[in-house]
């Protein structure tokens, strides 16, 4: 196979790993690497883990081989951080779960991508032999600012962090609320409320640290601080429901 067709193939075969881990089943289409009009391969998330067992046992194995080395104990463990892409493979947060359990928190929250690029661009920092003099800390993605007088990127991906950025937004009632957004995802709505009347505008603080934690503050348009709370939707559980509906249903046939 030439080289150019196998880089293609890892590519079909990369892009398909990354779908199997949020869908159970996806299509390879490889017509142009066979030169026929049409040549798509299917295959499900279990044939994937059938086909991989060996690599996942053995990604299990080296954790084993590390902690036994360190002389650690997955009781002394208290956190177990994600990184990389084949960190998000389902089977493998299955078999890190199962292996972590009974101590310690499987964390999935963090961009598993990014933090593979800051480890990359320390290590690069710590090895440079002083020909590097400083690392800048940046955004990775853009913070927008959404229902306040449209949409607004508030701050661009790649501003040097920490920033903190002050929107001013107009008073049309008694209080102002928005959404943020950190690239395509929304980290909640929040809300101004109690302004005084002599108020026409107040403003929305955005901060972020340099670890990259956003934190959203309020001010009055005399500068002072004021409360700025995240909404957060309460959703009845699932027993509260069925009894609603139970209740329903009884009260129906009462009035027959």
């Amino acid at each position: 196979m030439k080289k150019q067709r196998r880089y293609r193939l890892r590519k079909e075969v990369e892009k398909a790993k990354i779908e199997l881990s949020a869908n159970s089943y996806c299509e390879l289409d490889l017509s142009e690497l066979v030169d026929e009009d049409e040549f798509i391969i299917s295959i499900d998330r279990s044939e994937f883990e059938e086909c991989n067992k060996k690599e996942f046992d053995r990604c299990m194995e080296c954790i084993d081989e590390i902690m036994q080395k360190k002389g650690i104990k997955t009781t002394q463990i208290d956190e177990v951080m994600l990184v990389g892409g084949s960190s998000q493979i389902p089977k493998i947060k299955e078999l890190l779960t199962k292996k972590f359990s009974s101590s310690s928190h499987i964390n999935d929250n963090i961009d598993c991508n990014l933090v593979v690029s800051q480890g990359a661009a320390r290590y690069a920092f710590e090895h440079s032999k002083g020909m590097i003099r400083s690392i800048t800390e940046v955004t990775a993605h853009p913070i927008k600012m959404a229902g306040v007088d449209g949409n607004h990127t508030i701050v661009e991906d790649g501003t040097e962090i920490p920033h903190e950025h002050e929107i001013y937004v107009e008073v049309t009632g008694w209080d102002v609320q928005t959404e943020l957004f950190e690239g395509d995802k929304s980290l909640g709505r929040y809300v101004i409320s109690n302004i005084p009347k002599e108020d026409r505008y107040v403003m929305f603080v955005v901060q972020v640290e340099e670890d990259g934690t956003i934190t959203v503050g309020g001010r009055l348009s005399n500068g002072n601080k004021c409360e700025c709370k995240a909404q957060i939707e309460k959703k009845s559980n699932d027993e509260e429901e069925i009894q609603i509906e139970k209740e329903k249903i009884e009260k129906f046939f009462a009035q027959k």
